[in-house]
């Protein structure tokens, strides 16, 4: 019988990745990029997020049922 060996997830993400893990499309990251909705970096014209940066602006940017922000 094989072990699986689980990979640690990336600290870094792409545009694709990213919009994996938001369950958005990459036009609408590209988009929130340009209105600087997400935070993200470049290096030269390629984007990229830090995962821990994308989960505290899910948190920063969750309404609560019942709660008025």
């Amino acid at each position: 019988m094989q072990q699986q060996v689980q990979q640690p997830r990336p600290e870094t993400l792409n545009v694709k990745e990213a919009a994996e893990y938001l369950r958005i499309s990459a036009w609408s990251v590209y988009d929130m990029c340009r209105t600087n909705s997400l935070p993200f970096f470049r290096i030269r014209s390629r984007i990229f997020f830090r995962r821990h940066e994308l989960e505290r602006w899910i948190s920063e940017n969750t309404n609560q049922c019942g709660m008025e922000r």
